[in-house]
């Protein structure tokens, strides 16, 4: 634990990033902020962006459904840790709130991926399937992959992040209402 944590801040220092903002950043429960301040405050846009970002990560969400219709998914020991992570991490998409917007806080709701990927994956390819439906399941999950891969690596880069002046009057608002997102971060 202590090398993760270490390496951690290697790698933080690493990407300029001051080790001494860290005591008053979020990430250590301060900036002046309560955890009722942390909650989502309901509202259709940003409910509808935070699926949006979902279905980015993970486009193949309406499988699921259609594995259980189908009994493609099994009542294992594996499969109910798995369904557990992603309702846990679906609760913590919808309840948490993504203070920079949900397409530039992107990261804090992407690992809800890794299980959803697994659940569906491991199941759909373990299947005995003719070799034809086989060949298209495992095109559909490349094509998936790919698209979720290009998006996050998109949004990765350097250019999507706002600029300080315009994370200001994020990091005072609550509401989001104040915003100022110029045009070409949207």
């Amino acid at each position: 634990m202590v090398v993760v944590v270490g390496f951690i801040f290697i790698i933080v220092t690493d990407a300029g990033l001051s080790i001494r903002n860290l005591s008053g950043s979020h990430a250590m429960g301060s900036a002046d902020k309560g955890f009722l301040d942390m909650l989502a405050m309901p509202s259709v846009s940003y409910y509808a962006s935070v699926m949006n970002v979902l279905f980015l990560i993970f486009p193949f969400w309406l499988m699921i459904p259609f594995m259980l219709i189908y009994k493609r998914l099994y009542l294992t020991s594996y499969n109910i840790v798995l369904g557990i992570c992603i309702a846990m991490l679906l609760l913590l998409a919808f309840v948490w709130y993504l203070g920079l917007g949900p397409y530039f806080d992107w990261n804090l709701v992407a690992t809800i991926g890794v299980p959803a990927s697994i659940l569906v994956w491991g199941n759909l390819l373990k299947e005995s399937w003719s070799k034809g439906i086989r060949t298209a399941v495992w095109a559909l999950l490349l094509v998936g992959a790919l698209h979720s891969w290009t998006w996050i690596a998109g949004n990765s880069l350097e250019s999507s992040f706002l600029p300080r002046e315009h994370m200001e009057p994020l990091l005072h608002s609550r509401t989001g209402s104040n915003w100022i997102i110029p045009e070409e971060y949207r």
